[in-house]
């Protein structure tokens, strides 16, 4: 574990290290303001008129123990210090191990982690007619030019159903007279073909165009089919693999987290070392505490 340094088997608790922390500040302190109220000369006050003095401050004669007090200053802030930034590392550790990502635990415990699937791209239309030999794709757009072609010349609007009823019109109404009197024009309309002509040729194109029109409409229903097929086929390959890939992530997952929370309960329990130089001052503090 990173920075152990900081902790030991029989190291003490992080309440215990903030407890002996705020023992070994009041104790510092209260040697700090004996030090910054030190006077090296004793002062003393007397009427004008009086030889009597009195003492108002008796200086310090004695600063054998200066350093001394220094030292014990030091050794306090020194511990409070190694408690700080060993809590401090600890609630790294503690945070760190909190917000460790499952998958992230999986592969420092050398698990491998299955690539999630990916479904693959549904066939288009062009992807079928792709795989048509010559002759049948030959065949295809055959059939379409002569359905567009038929159709339009067919349709209700088309060339012959209007020429169709053109004539059907003229034979019942074969004079139009255009004008009036001496300027007056006449027209007359003579069929060039009979009507029944006209709709032999008009009902075989119509026989032919829905001959087209189903063989076509059979081609594109075959390509249908085949999407159709080929789009289920990899719906449930997909919904399989992620059946499998879930059943999978679900029982890593489960190891990661026990192992996660097994890290978890280890890092919160740790306890904080005391390095040797300090365990005078900490065992000091500790019946301290025990006094109060």
């Amino acid at each position: 574990m990173e920075n152990s340094v900081f902790f030991d088997a029989n190291g003490i608790t992080t309440t215990s290290a903030n407890h002996i922390s705020n023992l070994a500040k009041e104790s510092y302190m209260s040697i700090e303001k004996e030090l910054s109220q030190i006077r090296f000369y004793t002062t003393k006050a007397s009427l004008i008129d009086s030889s009597e003095e009195k003492v108002l401050r008796v200086g310090t004669s004695n600063i054998d123990r200066i350093p001394e007090k220094l030292e014990e200053v030091a050794r306090l802030k020194s511990l409070i210090a190694w408690f700080r930034e060993a809590i401090k590392e600890k609630e790294r550790l503690v945070r760190e191990a909190k917000n460790k990502e499952n998958f992230e635990t999986a592969r420092e415990l050398g698990i491998e982690v299955p690539e999630k699937p990916v479904r693959e791209p549904y066939p288009s239309w062009d992807d079928m007619v792709a795989e048509w030999n010559i002759k049948t794709r030959n065949r295809y757009l055959w059939l379409d030019t002569q359905c567009s072609t038929i159709g339009k010349y067919i349709h209700p609007d088309g060339y012959l159903a209007v020429a169709r009823e053109n004539l059907s019109d003229t034979i019942q109404n074969p004079c139009k007279l255009n004008g009036a009197g001496r300027d007056a024009i006449l027209y007359t309309s003579e069929p060039t073909v009979s009507p029944e002509s006209v709709d032999e040729l008009y009902f075989s194109l119509q026989d032919k165009y829905r001959s087209y029109q189903a063989e076509l409409n059979s081609m594109k229903h075959d390509i249908e089919t085949k999407i159709n097929t080929e789009t289920s086929r990899i719906d449930s390959e997909y919904v399989k693999a992620m059946e499998e890939y879930n059943a999978a992530i679900r029982e890593i997952m489960a190891k990661a987290q026990k192992y996660h929370n097994e890290r978890l309960e280890e890092t919160q329990s740790l306890k904080i070392a005391i390095p040797d130089n300090l365990k005078g001052t900490y065992k000091k503090l500790s019946e301290l505490g025990k006094k109060k």
